[in-house]
C-alpha cells in the first residue's frame, strides 16, 4: 500500500463558492493522480535501465568475439573505410612521430626522467656516506648526524 502526502498549502478555494467539498475533492484527486504518475513513470525508467543493461552485457561479448575472430582470421582492421593490414597500421602509428605515437620521445622522457632519479639516489648515498664517514672520524654529534640524514632522506 503507498502513502500520500497532500499538501493544501497549493489548494486555493475562492470564498464565494458555495460548496468546499467537490473544489477539495477534485484537488486531491489531481494531487494523487499527478504522484501516481510521477511514481509509475520512475519504475518503468528503472525497468527500462535495467532491460537495456541486461541486453547490453549479453550482446557486447558476442560481439567482440565475432570482431576478434573476425579481425584474427583476415589480419586486418577496417580504418576510415579502408582495409588496412595489422602491421602497417602499427608501423603507421609508430612512423607518425605525433603525441603518445612517438616512441622517441617516449623512450628519451622516460630515460631523462630514470636519470633523475638515480642523480637524487647517489647524491643521497654520497651525503650518507659523508657524514658517516665524518661521524666515524667524530667530527659530527649525534644530534647534528640525526639533523642531517633527515635532510638527505
Amino acid at each position: 500500500m503507498t502513502k500520500f502526502t497532500i499538501e493544501l498549502d497549493e489548494f486555493w478555494y475562492e470564498a464565494d463558492s458555495d460548496n468546499l467539498e467537490p473544489a477539495l475533492k477534485r484537488f486531491i484527486t489531481n494531487e494523487i493522480v499527478q504522484e501516481i504518475n510521477q511514481q509509475i513513470g520512475k519504475q518503468i525508467k528503472e525497468q527500462i535501465k535495467e532491460q537495456a543493461i541486461e541486453h547490453i552485457n549479453r550482446i557486447i561479448p558476442q560481439r567482440i568475439e565475432e570482431q576478434m575472430s573476425l579481425l584474427i582470421a583476415t589480419n586486418e582492421l577496417t580504418i576510415n573505410n579502408q582495409q588496412v593490414k595489422i602491421q602497417d597500421h602499427i608501423k603507421a602509428i609508430f612512423m607518425s612521430n605525433q603525441g603518445w605515437n612517438n616512441p622517441v620521445k617516449t623512450l628519451q622522457d622516460l630515460a631523462k626522467a630514470y636519470g633523475t632519479e638515480l642523480k637524487k639516489r647517489y647524491d643521497a648515498q654520497f651525503a650518507s656516506s659523508i657524514v658517516q664517514a665524518m661521524h666515524e672520524n667524530k667530527l659530527l654529534k649525534d644530534e647534528t648526524i640525526l639533523k642531517l640524514l633527515e635532510k638527505t632522506e
